[in-house]
């Protein structure tokens, strides 16, 4: 035989193995989870083949026996507890030790989404995609502009008006705002996921609004200190806005929407903290303590209410009623609402990522 023949196949065979073995590393991996999530499915009494025939679009597993239509509506009404199960287990195996390196992480969370993101988009109710033009007219049929809330304008100027009299029109119209607000949401069953990709809850928005027409003249004060940011508060604001937009991707490609939620919250806690410390190093007279720290306050009481679970340390020592200095806000005497602006809402600069879902 000729040597460099050989040689050729002694290379060839030894590729192989390498091959293999890193095959066989990434296949545990992927087999852990696989047996994990078929346990997640079957004890909650749904055959792992049959969802897998609706979620694949029938392109796997198997036709269930008692057709689509109706397999599909019992799937449905156990998904919140298996999908459970099943971010746990994600979770759980991405940081192990058994799915070490960056490809089978990646691979593992392609595998969740193509299951479990899929069980979800299949179940997802049809005002999942409806809602947020129905607060828009929540907002209209009150005379108030919808772009502070859906839309993103929030980010880009005063949240509940410019003057005294749009604020105190917005104020006065408070509340039939969050009743309509309400009724459409307790509608929809999927309304805690549309108003999450916005940057809160109802609960959150609610509390932000009251703390804003609760101290009108400090926002007031504020719209001149946040409407020009300098370029240390821009660079908080562009990198968290980088970093939603790079999960928005992770969410359509690989991510379940736990982890979104979970993740949403470290970005928005990191670009908060930012921004707050750099509006507190501004030197402007109208940026004084009254004014941060009702932005202070403002930005933590949108924050949805999960974060306060997923990152309590973090929450706690940003979100200290020290930091809002109320006292200072007394000096104000007369009235109640804050402003909102370039970072103050760029919570709701994911409204303008994600009003179009």
């Amino acid at each position: 035989m000729d040597y460099r023949f050989a040689l050729a196949l002694v290379l060839l065979a030894v590729t192989t193995q390498v091959r293999g073995q890193q095959n066989q590393q990434a296949t545990q991996c992927q087999r852990t989870f696989l047996a994990s999530a078929m346990s997640c499915v079957q004890n909650g009494s749904i055959n792992f083949n049959h969802l897998t025939y609706i979620t694949s679009n029938g392109t796997s597993g198997q036709m269930p026996p008692e057709g689509i239509q109706q397999f599909q509506l019992r799937a449905c009404n156990l998904r919140p507890q298996i999908d459970q199960c099943g971010q746990l287990v994600s979770s759980r195996l991405v940081n192990s030790s058994l799915c070490m390196n960056a490809l089978d992480k990646q691979q593992l969370m392609l595998k969740a989404k193509n299951i479990f993101g899929e069980y979800d988009r299949i179940c997802a109710h049809p005002c999942r995609y409806t809602l947020l033009d129905e607060l828009r007219q929540c907002f209209s049929y009150n005379n108030l502009d919808p772009r502070t809330f859906v839309d993103g304008a929030w980010g880009q100027g005063a949240v509940i008006g410019t003057n005294e009299d749009q604020v105190f029109k917005f104020c006065n119209n408070r509340q039939m705002l969050m009743q309509c607000i309400r009724q459409k949401s307790q509608m929809c069953p999927d309304a805690a996921t549309v108003f999450y990709r916005i940057g809160m809850d109802i609960l959150s928005m609610e509390k932000g609004i009251e703390t804003l027409c609760q101290a009108p003249r400090v926002y007031l004060a504020g719209i001149g200190c946040f409407t020009s940011p300098t370029p240390e508060v821009k660079m908080c604001l562009q990198d968290g806005s980088m970093k939603m937009q790079n999960m928005k991707l992770l969410l359509q490609q690989t991510m379940q929407e736990q982890q979104f939620k979970m993740q949403t919250c470290s970005v928005r806690l990191q670009q908060v903290d930012c921004e707050l410390g750099a509006w507190a190093r501004r030197q402007h007279d109208r940026c004084d303590k009254a004014v941060i720290g009702l932005r202070n306050e403002l930005e933590c009481k949108i924050l949805p209410s999960l974060c306060m679970q997923t990152h309590p340390q973090q929450y706690q020592r940003l979100c200290n009623p020290m930091n809002f200095h109320l006292n200072e806000r007394e000096q104000y005497a007369s009235a109640g609402v804050v402003m909102v602006t370039w970072s103050t809402l760029a919570i709701l600069v994911i409204a303008g990522i994600f009003s179009t879902e």
